[in-house]
C-alpha cells in the first residue's frame, strides 16, 4: 500500500469513528464544563461545539463521504493479505463498483460531490482494467460465475494466450501450441465482447 493511500485510508477511518460517536460527542458538548472557560480557554473548543451541535451540512457532508468511500476501504482491505492475487484485486473493485452503483442521493446530499466521485472511480476503474488483470480474471476460477463479460477487456482467448507467452517469455517459460480460430470457436472463454468505454458507475438522483 503506498504511503498516500494509507493515509487517505486513515483519515477515512477517523472519519467513520467521528461519525459513528456522533451522539457521544453531542452530550459532551452540551456540558456546561466543557462550555466553561477558564483562563480564556474552553475544554472543548468553541467552533466545535458549534460544528457537533448546529453544524448539520457537516454532518450530511460525513454521511455521505462514509457512504462513497466505505466500500473502496471494504475492497483495500480484502486485498492487503499477501495471498490476494490480481484476480482478487479485480473482483475487489467489481465488488465496489457493483456497491456503489446502488448508492443513491439522500436528502441533504452533495449532487456535485457526487458526480464527482464517481468520475474519479470510473477514471481509476479502467486504469486498472490492464490486459494482465483480465488474463487474471480470465483464469480465476469464479470467473464464469461472477460473469464479469462486461467488465472485463472482452479480448478473445487468442488474445489471452498471447498476453499470457508475453509474460512467460522473459523467464524461459516452455512455449505453448498457437491457438487458432477454430479452437477459439471450441474453447470459449468467459470474458467476451468488445472492451466497454461506458462508465462503471453512473448517477443516481
Amino acid at each position: 500500500m503506498s504511503i498516500g493511500t494509507y493515509h487517505c485510508l486513515m483519515v477515512l477511518i477517523r472519519i467513520l469513528l467521528i461519525f459513528t460517536t456522533s451522539n457521544a460527542l453531542g452530550q459532551v458538548c452540551v456540558c456546561t464544563e466543557a462550555q466553561r472557560r477558564t483562563g480564556g480557554f474552553t475544554p472543548v473548543a468553541s467552533d466545535v461545539v458549534a460544528t457537533v451541535l448546529r453544524d448539520t451540512e457537516f454532518w450530511n457532508a460525513i454521511g455521505q463521504l462514509i457512504r462513497t468511500a466505505k466500500p473502496l476501504v471494504d475492497a483495500i482491505g480484502d486485498c492487503e493479505s499477501r495471498d490476494a492475487s490480481l484476480a482478487d484485486c479485480m473482483l475487489a473493485l467489481i465488488h465496489c463498483a457493483r456497491t456503489m452503483s446502488k448508492l443513491s442521493l439522500e436528502d441533504g446530499d452533495n449532487s456535485g460531490f457526487w458526480a464527482y466521485a464517481h468520475s474519479v472511480f470510473n477514471c481509476h476503474f479502467y486504469a486498472m482494467d490492464t490486459n494482465i488483470h483480465s488474463l487474471a480474471l480470465f483464469l480465476h476460477p469464479m470467473c464464469r460465475k461472477l460473469a464479469i463479460s462486461q467488465v472485463a477487456n472482452g479480448q478473445s482467448l487468442q488474445f489471452m494466450v498471447e498476453t499470457a507467452l508475453k509474460i512467460a517469455k522473459p523467464h524461459n517459460a516452455p512455449t505453448l501450441s498457437r491457438v487458432t480460430r477454430s479452437d477459439e470457436g471450441e474453447n470459449r472463454p468467459c470474458v467476451t465482447g468488445q472492451r466497454r468505454t461506458s462508465p462503471v458507475l453512473t448517477i443516481t438522483m
